[in-house]
């Protein structure tokens, strides 16, 4: 039986066992009412990771909004 982390639209590319840890992590963490910060070097897909959580914790594909909080002044 496919778990939702194999049925979700990700966007991740590759079957490496990292990948599917990942898919696994987005599963547990999807029903979770709680921030949850996402970190990473530049371009190692922090967006795509958000945009999985996402669809996975509410079931909807829409359109969500990545900030650098690097640049939010106080």
């Amino acid at each position: 039986m496919n778990t939702i982390a194999e049925e979700l639209p990700t966007g991740f590319i590759g079957l490496s066992p990292r990948v599917a840890q990942l898919r696994m992590q987005i599963e547990r963490l999807a029903p979770q009412r709680t921030p949850i910060l996402i970190q990473g070097e530049t371009g190692h897909g922090k967006e795509v990771a958000a945009r999985a959580l996402f669809t996975a914790a509410t079931g909807e594909r829409v359109s969500c909004t990545a900030n650098w909080v690097a640049a939010v002044t106080y």
